[in-house]
């Protein structure tokens, strides 16, 4: 009897490790469709780091495929369900796969989507919007050079002039500078292209050449020619998305006042870990100062350039972790 006692035992503790190893070996497919080049320095960079994350650590059963859009704007709902049938979640970087994933997710009930940089609660179980406060990251940026200028002139190139991201920027932009000062001058300009460094240089060129001495940029790998420019001219220029300043050239750093840095990268291994985890939640989600998603870099390389502003960052960076300030 004492011996039949064991075997059942034996048999049940058998079939619990049998259980377990099969929900551990359960495979997590998904897809990160990037808009634009994924080693843009900057926006999908860091998407692309967050997803690195994310497959390390959840190995050997987290699969992730990437799709590059080389569309822009034109993508259609086609292209991603094609892409996307067989995916448990599937991620769109920018709010240009806001529509498309709205349209395709009530057809698709079992796969989760995610937008980053989505900026509306579409209301379905199964698509989640994680939206940057771009008009944060803008103030600070707007606080740095409103404090910085000596010209009272700074300037914004953004990529496209039609994307939500880049108005909020601007808006925010002008905002900061205001705060600081409100006899500073804001000029405007978009670059048309996330690709294109040598247009940027162009355009920074002459927004310089029209006293502009501090400018921020917000237009993905064409951005990098703003710093290209700012150590022609020896002025001023602001990255954005994360620390650009690790992406040039020695001879510019000196000319890089601070980049305004959004934590795409925290973002994403969030989201792929909350599917995985099954802790996803639809609706919208919001980033910003108060929750760590939104800052601005301040470190040895760049203590001396940003002494200007450094006081009133601080305060109002403290201000809006605090949510003692809007906007």
């Amino acid at each position: 009897m004492k011996q039949q006692v064991k075997r059942v035992i034996l048999l049940m503790l058998v079939m619990v490790f049998m259980l377990s190893m099969g929900a551990q070996a359960a495979v997590v497919r998904g897809l990160i469709c990037y808009g634009g080049p994924i080693d843009d320095q900057g926006f999908n960079l860091m998407a692309y780091e967050g997803m690195k994350k994310a497959v390390k650590s959840y190995a050997p059963t987290l699969y992730i495929d990437t799709f590059v859009n080389k569309k822009a704007d034109k993508l259609v709902a086609g292209d991603i369900t094609l892409l996307s049938n067989k995916e448990n979640f599937v991620i769109g970087l920018g709010d240009v796969y806001l529509p498309i994933f709205a349209k395709i997710a009530p057809k698709m009930p079992n796969t989760k989507f995610i937008v980053i940089d989505g900026d509306r609660d579409m209301k379905l179980a199964n698509l989640l919007c994680i939206k940057f406060n771009d008009q944060e990251v803008g103030f600070l940026a707007g606080v740095a050079a409103g404090a910085s200028t000596k010209s009272k002139n700074i300037g914004f190139i953004g990529g496209y002039k039609n994307l939500r991201a880049n108005q909020d920027l601007l808006t925010g932009y002008k905002k900061g500078a205001d705060y600081v000062n409100p006899a500073v001058k804001v000029q405007s300009d978009f670059v048309g292209s996330f690709t294109d460094p040598a247009k940027m240089t162009k355009k920074a060129l002459q927004m310089y050449n029209r006293h502009a001495d501090v400018i921020f940029q917000a237009a993905g790998k064409s951005g990098l020619g703003l710093f290209t420019a700012a150590a022609k001219v020896k002025k001023l220029a602001i990255g954005c998305d994360t620390d650009q300043s690790a992406l040039v050239p020695f001879a510019e750093r000196p000319y890089i006042l601070t980049s305004v840095v959004k934590r795409i990268d925290s973002v994403v291994f969030t989201a792929i870990g909350s599917v995985v985890n099954g802790g996803f939640t639809p609706g919208l989600q919001t980033e910003d100062c108060s929750t760590g998603g939104v800052s601005y870099v301040d470190n040895a390389g760049n203590k001396a350039v940003l002494a200007r502003a450094q006081a009133q960052l601080l305060d109002v960076n403290a201000k809006l972790t605090l949510k003692a300030l809007q906007i």
